[in-house]
């Protein structure tokens, strides 16, 4: 157990290695910043609502490194809903986390996003609202997850190190949509660099789901061109469309 009054400004906020920590009532966090959040191989802990009260991971100017690994009981991540921006964000093997929710004021890295090796992860969703990142997320060996299409308000071209990053998307055993807005326009650019694999059918290679994403943007055809006849009829009709 824990109690007492934090005063964060300009210094670093870590948990680590406290198996029997189950919560964080008792701690006040005064609306302060930081320059670091780290919570790791912290198995009871099921909540980190007080941490509510941080209103950015900065100090000084320069952005901070947020780190949630290894708590196996967490299942929110509620309590880092003020936070705005870090210099890279990691989201790593937390048994029970189902999505992201709590992140939903987060908009931008300058460096890195990884989520990977969460088992009951089934969505992105709480991560509806980043727009900018350093770097191609990394989302790896999430086997629930199904859906990534919550990062399609973020925009790669904008991403600072397109030419030297690499997009991630690999061992989501049931992920078989990849071809969302986000990552067709990421593989629209010839020149970036990407690693899907070994997800399920539909995003098993950078070849199917760039097949995927050539099929969402073929343009609607002409309604016009379409026949039906004879009609009226009371019995079969016939279809013609030219275009499939």
């Amino acid at each position: 157990s824990i109690n007492k009054t934090l005063l964060l400004n300009n210094s670093t906020f870590r948990l680590i290695g406290l198996p029997l920590l189950t919560n964080l009532n008792g701690l006040n966090f005064n609306s302060a910043n930081c320059s670091d959040i780290t919570i790791m191989d912290c198995g009871s802990l099921t909540s980190i609502t007080p941490m509510s009260g941080i209103s950015g991971a900065m100090t000084g100017g320069l952005l901070g490194n947020i780190f949630i690994q290894n708590n196996d009981a967490l299942t929110s991540l509620n309590g880092l809903q003020n936070i705005t921006s870090a210099r890279s964000l990691f989201i790593f093997d937390n048994q029970l986390l189902t999505n992201l929710s709590g992140l939903n004021s987060f908009s931008s890295t300058t460096d890195a996003v990884g989520i990977s090796d969460n088992p009951s992860l089934t969505s992105l969703n709480g991560l509806n609202n980043l727009v900018a990142v350093g770097y191609p997320p990394s989302i790896g060996s999430n086997s629930m997850l199904t859906d990534i299409s919550a990062l399609n308000t973020l925009n790669l071209a904008s991403t600072v190190n397109m030419a030297s990053g690499q997009l991630n998307i690999t061992n989501n055993s049931n992920l078989a949509i990849c071809a969302v807005p986000w990552v067709c326009n990421y593989l629209s650019n010839a020149n970036v660099v990407k690693n899907i694999n070994s997800n399920a059918v539909g995003c098993e290679s950078v070849a199917v789901v760039n097949t995927a994403c050539t099929a969402l943007s073929t343009s609607e055809f002409d309604l016009n061109e379409i026949s039906l006849y004879p009609n009226p009829t009371n019995s079969v009709f016939n279809l013609e469309i030219p275009n499939e």
